[in-house]
């Protein structure tokens, strides 16, 4: 079963325009504007060190207006005026009278963000692109900027429900209702969409050697049988995850195109394991999967890192402390506001009643990336807000890497001189890049080794799902063997594996990317390689594969005798 979320739209205010008796002369000289913030996931001035917004995506404008007279409000239009030269403008909705500039204040530790007294409106998206230049005019006070606006990076998501040695099966808790919604309103991207496979069961797996242990491959089929066998415990299971998933990226030709995540069921993963568009965590834990995407698109534990910008007090309000920190050295999430487009909400960036103890009330809520995905989040959310400067190395992060498939067939990554994805990514389509985006796929892994084949397995076949397709190369054809060396397919000590695949009664056979050596060692972790392939859906369900030893395949094909290994089939696993 495949789930698909799609996260589009978001939330527009319904602007409406005060009426205003007098002409607009009557506010010279008295009217000032103090402050404009725009409002993605914070509420930042354009000054603001860390300031980007993301493209493409819908934009709280918030005008602070003031007078030192008590006078009505003039109207106050904003007018966004675009790359092209053509130009945008509307009414932003606020009260009837101008507040005091004491009552308002701008600065950061002492502003509080509110719609009461301010003049709110939302850019659409189509208005938010590299290039716009902002306009506020209230009577005759002018603000004039040239706003920041980056990549849009829109975001796909694939997940993977792995039930290990089938277990699993009375687990029915999932992630909570609205959890995606909330957590791609906290991050620079304009569209999330989110690809989920379920119910992909592992009888089994293959653990590599622990050289900790002096323990050699392992093919276990329980949480216990490692013990059994070995003497020895093993609880290192998001590193088993990390490995399979990093074969279906490869077999997916993903580089930076998605972001993977596993969903583990039936083991106990230990804290937390993400990196570059990947990660692990087991299901329905909103906290770990929140964390783990920052992992994967750059960030860092801010605790140890020196060059984070918000540490200790700053502004007047106090770090909150544990037994392991003092508050003094507590990293936190600044003095900038947070913003929920979906909810509309203000976000502070201080612990509110109700929330926390009495003593970390009014000081600063900890970063995620320090403190977890939740803990001292106002009520109504169900997970921290990042810091302005995590969401700004986010986007950056981004910018650098993610890859779009262009109308021309070639992918291409952000480019900010010309504020479009214009820069063409290198690396041979087919091979690194998929020949086919979004195609229903069949992924088949396999963990194969010489070094001792009783441990060679493969994994049951995953999907139907939205993958992407790369070149796959029939080793009994010599010009497909031609053309795999000429795309430089195989390792350099070449292909020494073929999968064997029954699909709709159809025999097919794959070349697989893996180079082993006679003697290989069995107590040397990188003599276990776990590799994947993905097959077009349409030809037909997988009945049976198998796993067989073919040395150099990629040059002489399947040989006279290609030895079997491991194999799967509808209701059998052969061990």
């Amino acid at each position: 079963m495949i789930l698909k979320f799609i996260l589009r739209g978001w939330c527009f205010l319904t602007l409406s325009f005060v009426m205003l008796s007098g002409g607009e002369s009557a506010f010279a000289s008295v009217v000032r504007i103090d402050a404009v913030y725009f409002g993605q996931t914070h509420i930042s001035e354009p000054e603001y060190p860390y300031f980007t917004l993301t493209s493409n995506r819908p934009t709280l404008i918030k005008a602070h207006v003031v007078s030192e007279q008590n006078i009505s409000s003039p109207k106050v239009i904003a007018k966004v005026t675009h790359n092209d030269g053509t130009s945008n403008e509307f009414e932003l909705n606020g009260s009837s009278m101008l507040p005091h500039s004491e009552s308002l204040p701008s600065s950061l530790g002492k502003v509080f963000h509110r719609y009461e007294d301010s003049f709110t409106g939302i850019l659409p998206k189509e208005w938010v692109q590299p290039g716009m230049e902002i306009t506020v005019t209230a009577g005759d006070a002018v603000y004039n900027k040239k706003i920041k606006v980056g990549s849009p990076n829109p975001l796909f998501l694939q997940m993977f429900d792995v039930h290990f040695f089938d277990r699993g099966h009375e687990l029915s808790k999932d992630y909570a209702d609205g959890v995606f919604v909330e957590i791609a309103g906290k991050l620079p991207i304009s569209s999330l969409a989110i690809e989920r496979v379920r119910d992909v069961r592992f009888p089994g797996v293959v653990i590599p050697a622990q050289p900790k242990n002096k323990t050699p491959h392992i093919k276990v089929s329980s949480l216990d049988e490692y013990g059994k066998k070995t003497g020895e415990v093993f609880d290192d299971w998001n590193s088993i995850a990390m490995n399979l998933l990093q074969a279906l990226a490869e077999a997916n030709g993903n580089k930076h195109l998605s972001v993977m995540y596993m969903n583990m069921i039936g083991v106990e993963p230990k804290g937390y394991a993400a990196d570059d568009f990947m990660g692990v965590g087991q299901i329905a834990d909103h906290d770990n999967l929140f964390v783990s995407l920052g992992y994967s698109l750059g960030l860092l534990n801010w605790q140890d890192k020196k060059n984070f910008p918000y540490r200790g007090e700053m502004y007047g309000i106090e770090a909150q402390n544990t037994k392991i920190i003092k508050a003094k050295d507590m990293v936190h999430v600044g003095p900038v506001w947070g913003y929920d487009l979906t909810s509309m909400k203000f976000i502070p960036p201080t612990v509110q009643y109700g929330k926390s103890t009495p003593e970390e009330v009014g000081r600063y809520k900890r970063e995620p990336m320090e403190g977890g995905g939740s803990g001292d989040q106002d009520n109504g959310f169900m997970l921290r807000h990042f810091s302005d400067y995590s969401v700004h190395q986010m986007q950056k992060y981004l910018e650098d890497n993610l890859v779009i498939l262009g109308e021309d067939g070639n992918y291409y990554k952000w480019n900010n001189a010309d504020g479009i994805y214009s820069t063409q990514v290198k690396g041979e389509i087919g091979i690194e890049y998929p020949l086919e985006i979004y195609a229903d796929v069949i992924s088949v892994i396999v963990s194969a080794t010489v070094a001792d084949k009783r441990y060679n397995m493969v994994y049951p076949p995953i999907g139907t799902y939205r993958g992407n397709l790369l070149y796959t190369f029939d080793p009994t054809d010599i010009k497909q063997r031609k053309k795999a060396n000429q795309l430089n397919y195989c390792p350099k000590g070449g292909c020494d594996f073929t999968l064997k695949v029954v699909q709709e009664s159809k025999t097919r056979h794959f070349l697989m990317p893996i180079s082993v050596k006679e003697g290989d060692d069995r107590f040397k972790p990188d003599t276990l390689h776990t590799k994947a392939i993905n097959i077009r859906a349409s030809d037909g369900a997988i009945e049976a594969v198998s796993l067989l030893y073919t040395p150099d395949a990629n040059e002489t094909g399947l040989g006279e005798n290609p030895e079997f290994l491991h194999g799967w089939a509808k209701n059998v696993v052969k061990r």
